[in-house]
């Protein structure tokens, strides 16, 4: 079973009904037909989820081809598109640590995270008004990423 919460709008109560509804894996929600949705959650936003669930089946896809093999599974942004395959785990207990091509400058500093007063999901952590202090060394150059390009989060970097 993946941790789906790590994608944005999905909360455990939410993860909770998804399984149940037989939806326990990213490969299970990017399979998903996103105009007849296997059960009905309030707020749903289904063609992102299944969007959100298909890029990181693709992307843990190809870091499992001789190409792509990096040992570990990444997390991937939020946003694109991919093939529905099965996987294997993707998610914050499965993302690698530091990989040797990542920028110098990720090493180094602190991200400094604030989201909306009705909080923020994004790589794996909740934001809301309260700023959030977060090691760069902590996380993936993909959750950097996903954190500094998302529109409803105040980021700045402060020097470590």
């Amino acid at each position: 079973m993946d941790d789906l919460t790590i994608i944005d709008g999905i909360g455990p109560a939410t993860s909770k009904a998804l399984e149940q509804a037989g939806i326990a894996t990213m490969a299970a929600l990017a399979a998903v037909d996103p105009a007849a949705p296997p059960v009905e959650i309030p707020r749903a936003d289904w063609a992102a989820w299944i969007a959100e669930a298909r890029k990181r089946v693709a992307e843990a896809d190809a870091s499992n081809t001789p190409e792509g093999r990096s040992g570990t599974a990444r997390e991937a942004p939020s946003t694109g598109s991919g093939t529905a395959a099965e996987t294997p785990t993707v998610g914050p207990q499965a993302a690698a640590p530091k990989l040797p091509e990542e920028p110098a400058d990720q090493a180094m500093g602190v991200l400094v995270v604030r989201g909306p007063q009705a909080g923020r999901r994004r790589a794996g952590r909740r934001f809301g008004p309260e700023p959030v202090r977060i090691p760069v060394a902590d996380l993936t150059a993909d959750q950097v990423a996903a954190i500094e390009g998302d529109a409803a989060l105040v980021v700045a970097r402060e020097e470590a």
